[in-house]
C-alpha cells in the first residue's frame, strides 16, 4: 500500500510539472499572462514550444497515420520502402553488394548516400521501417531547429524563427515522409543542413566553414542529385551582390574549396562507377529514366486519369524499349539487368529518346514544363490524393509568396531560400513529377511562410 501511494505521489507531481511545462508553452504563444513563462528567455521559449510539438508530432506519426493512411488504400503508398533502396541496402548486409536483386548485376541505379543510412539500420535492427521511420522523426527535430537557427540568423525576430520551426514541425507532407522509408525526410535534412552552414560561411568568412559546407553537400548529392543546381545559383546571385574585386576574389575561393570538398565526397562512388562501367557516372543511372517518364507522361497526357495509371502505361513502355534493343533484363518499374553494360545502354537510350523528343516537338516540352510546376507541389498517385494535396499545399504555398517579400525587405540575403527553392524545382519540370518531391524544400520555406507574421508585427520592415 506505501509503494502504491508513493507512485500515485509521483504521478500527481509529474502531473503538476506537465501543468507548468503546458502553461509556460501557452504563454509563449503570448496567450495568458502566466508569470513563469514571462520569465523565460526566447531560446527557453522556443524549446519549450518545439518539445511539446515534437509529441504532438510523434503521437501523428507513430499513432494517427498509419491508421489514416490504411483508409487511403494500396496507391497512397505510405507505410513503405519506395524506389528500391531497401532492397540495394539488403544486399549490402547480406554481402551480395550493391544490387536491387541477388541474382542480377551489381547497379549504378541509385546513389549511396539514402541506402548506407538504410544499411546501417538493416544491420544492426534488421530491416524494420519503424527504426527508419524514428531516424526520420530525429532528422525532421534537427530540422526544425536548423530552421529556427537559419532564421534568426536572417530575420532576427524570434517569434518568426519560432514559427518557422513549428512550420516543420506540424506540416502534414513533413510528416507523411517520416513514415515512409524513402529519401525525402534524408534529403530535407541535409538541404537544411547544407544551407544551414553556408550562412554560417557566409558570417564568419572562414575557409574552414566553406569546407564543412562542402562535406555535407557532396554527402546531400549522393542523396539525391538534384540539388545539383542550387549553389552554382548560389554562387552567381553572390557573385553578382559583390561590391569589390577583393570580395569577389574572396568569394571564388571559398566557393572552390565548397565544391572541390564536395567532389572529393563524392569521388569514391563515381570511381567506382567507372570501375564497374568504364563510363562517368557522377549520381545514379536512374536520372535519364526519369526524364524519359517526363516526356511520355506528357505525350500521353493526364486527362483526368489517376496519376498511377499513367506511371504503369509509361512502365510498360520502358520494358517494350528495353525488349526492342534485345537486353536480357528482369521487368520491372525500374529495369534490373544481368549486365553493367546493359544497364548503362538501356538508360541512357531513354535519356536519348527523350531529348530527341522535346527537341522535334518544343510544345510537347512547354507543355510538360507547364504540367510539372503544377504537379511539383500537388501531384498525387491519385485524384484523391492530389485533391488533399491541394487542400494542405497550396495555402502553404501562398503564404510562403507573400511572407518572403517581408523577409527579403527585411534582409537581402533572404532571396538565397527564394534562389535555393528555385534552383531545386528547375530540374524537376522536364522529368514525371509527383508532390513528394517538394518535401525537400518545405524545410526552408516555412522560414518564407513564417515571415507572413511581420504584417501584423509592430517590427514591420520599413
Amino acid at each position: 500500500m506505501a509503494s502504491e501511494s508513493r507512485a500515485s505521489q509521483d504521478v500527481v507531481t509529474w502531473l503538476h510539472r506537465f501543468e507548468g511545462s503546458a502553461k509556460m508553452a501557452i504563454s509563449s504563444l503570448g496567450i495568458g499572462p502566466l508569470d513563469e513563462a514571462r520569465r523565460l528567455t526566447d531560446g527557453q521559449r522556443a524549446v519549450v514550444v518545439i518539445l511539446i510539438l515534437l509529441v504532438a508530432r510523434a503521437v501523428i506519426v507513430f499513432g494517427i497515420l498509419p491508421t489514416l493512411s490504411q483508409s487511403l488504400g494500396a496507391n497512397y503508398q505510405a507505410e513503405l520502402f519506395p524506389d528500391r533502396y531497401d532492397m540495394i541496402a539488403e544486399n549490402l548486409v547480406n554481402g551480395n553488394g550493391y544490387r536491387v536483386y541477388a541474382d542480377t548485376s551489381e547497379t549504378m541505379l541509385r546513389s549511396p548516400g539514402f541506402v548506407l543510412i538504410l544499411a546501417a539500420i538493416f544491420a544492426l535492427f534488421g530491416k524494420t521501417l519503424l527504426v527508419v521511420q524514428f531516424v526520420q522523426f530525429l532528422m525532421s527535430a534537427a530540422t526544425a531547429a536548423m530552421v529556427y537557427l537559419i532564421s534568426q540568423r536572417l530575420l532576427s525576430f524570434p517569434r518568426v524563427s519560432l514559427a518557422a520551426a513549428a512550420l516543420v514541425l506540424v506540416h502534414p507532407v513533413l510528416m507523411m515522409s517520416d513514415t515512409r522509408g524513402g529519401t525525402d525526410t534524408t534529403l530535407a535534412f541535409c538541404l537544411t543542413a547544407t544551407l544551414w552552414l553556408l550562412f554560417r560561411a557566409i558570417d564568419t568568412r572562414r575557409w574552414v566553414d566553406f569546407g564543412l559546407t562542402g562535406l555535407v553537400l557532396g554527402y546531400t548529392m549522393l542523396v539525391k542529385a538534384s540539388v545539383a543546381l542550387i549553389f552554382p545559383a548560389i554562387f552567381l546571385f553572390l557573385a553578382w551582390s559583390s561590391t569589390s574585386g577583393a570580395q569577389l576574389r574572396t568569394l571564388i575561393r571559398n566557393f572552390a574549396i565548397t565544391g572541390a570538398l564536395a567532389a572529393l565526397v563524392m569521388a569514391p562512388w563515381v570511381i567506382r562507377n567507372f570501375e564497374l562501367s568504364g563510363e562517368f557516372v557522377p549520381t545514379m543511372t536512374a536520372g535519364p529514366m526519369a526524364m524519359f517518364q517526363g516526356e511520355e507522361g506528357g505525350r500521353i497526357g493526364f486527362g483526368g486519369k489517376d496519376s498511377w495509371v499513367v506511371f504503369e502505361t509509361v512502365s510498360d513502355e520502358q520494358i517494350r524499349i528495353g525488349h526492342e534493343m534485345g537486353l536480357h533484363m528482369r521487368d520491372d518499374f525500374f529495369p534490373q539487368f544481368y549486365q553493367v553494360s546493359d544497364e548503362l545502354a538501356f538508360y541512357n537510350e531513354l535519356g536519348h529518346r527523350a531529348w530527341a523528343e522535346y527537341q522535334a516537338h518544343p510544345t510537347l516540352l512547354a507543355a510538360a514544363i507547364a504540367h510539372n510546376s503544377w504537379a511539383f507541389w500537388f501531384q498525387g498517385r491519385t485524384q484523391k490524393a492530389t485533391l488533399i494535396n491541394i487542400i494542405i499545399v497550396l495555402p502553404f504555398l501562398l503564404l510562403s509568396v507573400y511572407g518572403a517579400i517581408y523577409c527579403i525587405i527585411r534582409n537581402r540575403v533572404s532571396w538565397l531560400i527564394v534562389i535555393s527553392v528555385a534552383a531545386f524545382i528547375l530540374p524537376h519540370l522536364v522529368i514525371l513529377t509527383v508532390a513528394r518531391y517538394c518535401t525537400a524544400v518545405l524545410p526552408i520555406m516555412s522560414i518564407l511562410a513564417a515571415g507572413s507574421l511581420f504584417a501584423f508585427s509592430d517590427d514591420k520592415p520599413a
